[in-house]
């Protein structure tokens, strides 16, 4: 994180670890806008979490120095919930709180566009959008994203029994841009190149992905949980990665539709994309779900707790 993200060179090993005093944190709290508050917070969240297990007693220090910025408070409450026993109850209020932050739609109506897409609604209108990127030349972004879902074996939004497009579209265009396949080490990539790039609130989105990735715990039923992925280089290199990103990528209006026919090496550079990822640029192979170490850990992930 201090290589990555601090701006100065501090030796970490010379400093006691100590956590800001009620003075230090006012006088911050004084001179920060939200923006920064908000990046803060969102960091301190990921910290108690990093060995891989939730305890109590780095749970309340993190409650005490949120407090204080006024940010994230509920989210520390709803994991400490989650350290005490796995309950419904503040899985669903982390829940609740990042679909509008990051699908721009209320829970409720993202819901109904689950059980909608599994009864087989579909956008035909996007489907037709996506068929047409199979036509695009081979360097092109488009026809990349194209070859994501063919190599995947995975349908596009827009047909039977696909992912609602506002959930998953511009997710996987992400994933093609940051060079991410789909294993569980792809996943774990672009989800901090995303947040990276974002102003909205992502604390909620990162937390559900470390402790659904990192402490086994299950949040999303469709993603079986497993253990011990956070490694805080490639984390952290992939969130600065994103924080370069010249365009908020969650943001909702960030339309990829208008960059489909370009050559993707354009794109990235366009957007400020530096290389990383897990995907060879010159020769991509996007489906990462299906590879011996993938395989390896779905075959090791814990059972979710009943």
């Amino acid at each position: 994180m201090q290589h990555h993200l601090l701006p100065t060179q501090i030796d970490l090993r010379a400093l006691s670890p100590l956590a800001p005093s009620a003075q230090d944190l006012a006088d911050f709290v004084r001179g920060a806008d939200d923006v920064t508050l908000e990046s803060v917070s969102t960091i301190w969240c990921l910290l108690p979490i990093v060995d891989g297990e939730l305890q109590e007693e780095k749970l309340r220090t993190l409650l005490d120095l949120l407090t204080a910025l006024d940010h994230n408070v509920d989210l520390v409450r709803d994991v400490m919930d989650l350290a005490q026993r796995e309950r419904f109850a503040p899985k669903f209020r982390i829940f609740r709180r990042m679909y509008p932050r990051v699908f721009h739609v209320g829970m409720l109506r993202g819901i109904g566009q689950l059980l909608g897409a599994y009864l087989g609604l579909r956008d035909r209108g996007i489907g037709r959008r996506y068929d047409a990127l199979a036509d695009l030349p081979a360097h092109t972004f488009g026809h990349q994203l194209w070859q994501f879902y063919v190599q995947n074996e995975m349908k596009p939004a827009g047909r039977f029994g696909a992912y609602p497009y506002e959930q998953i579209g511009p997710h996987d265009a992400h994933h093609v841009l940051a060079g991410c396949d789909t294993s569980y080490e792809g996943e774990f990539l672009v989800l901090p190149f995303e947040c990276g790039s974002s102003k909205c609130l992502t604390a909620d989105f990162l937390v559900t992905m470390m402790l659904q990735a990192h402490v086994g715990m299950s949040l999303d039923p469709s993603v079986p949980p497993t253990r011990g992925l956070f490694d805080p280089e490639m984390f952290f290199s992939e969130f600065a990665r994103g924080a370069r990103v010249r365009e908020d990528l969650l943001a909702q209006n960030w339309d990829f539709w208008a960059q489909v026919d370009r050559p993707i090496a354009d794109v990235r550079a366009h957007l400020g994309i530096d290389a990383g990822g897990n995907v060879d640029s010159d020769h991509p192979q996007w489906n990462g779900k299906d590879s011996p170490k993938n395989l390896a850990l779905l075959e090791s992930s814990p059972r979710p707790a009943g």
